[in-house]
């Protein structure tokens, strides 16, 4: 199905391509993301194209690591170097890092250099899967602590809530309940509910794509 909207860049005639699989490291199951963005875009714009590939907001530092050279947010660079100055190959990869508080950090590898002509739209998801963690979460490490501890539903919680209602239910007796030991439930199980239903939605990423390059345009 061919995407709704045709948004280019301004990129010189002869550009190509470059197909980038973006893995996020240290958290599992595995985060990654395919996309299809132009050699001629520059390391700031390919920040704000993996933030939204990400579902991030941009609000911290970040900084690239390409051929022993640093790109980041306080650089000039960053606003000018592009990915074609540095003639990747086919396999080479380059890093990305995110929040430094958290160290966010992607392995960026070009998989596939395409003609021009592959695609009206630029730039583009074409694959991915699973969600990113939020972007203040703490960190992989603490990542993987919130994936233990939502593996399971919080059954104890549960069990207050099915309990607590059983009882109203029988009785029609509220005096008593333990509110807090309820609210308390409450949160536990929507706190589980709300992490186990974060999904990786990418027809969403590439309309956010779309209208973040509009807004660039019209900037």
């Amino acid at each position: 199905m061919k995407p709704k909207y045709c948004v280019r860049m301004n990129y010189p005639n002869g550009f190509s391509i470059y197909q980038l699989r973006v893995v996020l490291n240290g958290v599992s199951p595995l985060v990654w993301r395919r996309l299809w963005v132009s050699s001629e875009m520059h390391f700031a714009d390919l920040h704000r194209v993996l933030q939204t590939a990400l579902g991030w907001s941009g609000l911290f530092l970040y900084e690239f690591h390409v051929h022993g050279r640093t790109f980041g947010s306080e650089a000039r660079e960053a606003r000018s170097a592009r990915l074609a100055h540095f003639a990747l190959r086919r396999g080479e990869r380059f890093r990305y890092r995110y929040n430094f508080f958290a160290s966010w950090e992607c392995d960026v590898r070009l998989e596939s250099i395409l003609p021009q002509s592959a695609s009206p739209v630029l730039p583009l998801c074409v694959a991915g899967r699973n969600p990113a963690p939020d972007e203040e979460e703490g960190g992989a490490w603490h990542y993987q602590q919130l994936q233990d501890h939502h593996r399971f539903p919080p059954t104890d919680a549960l069990s207050v809530l099915a309990e607590t209602i059983q009882r109203v239910l029988q009785r029609g007796d509220r005096t008593e309940i333990d509110f807090e030991e309820l609210e308390e439930a409450q949160e536990r199980v929507d706190a589980y509910l709300a992490f186990r239903e974060r999904n990786f939605q990418r027809q969403q990423v590439n309309t956010e794509l779309s209208q973040l390059l509009l807004e660039r345009r019209e900037a």
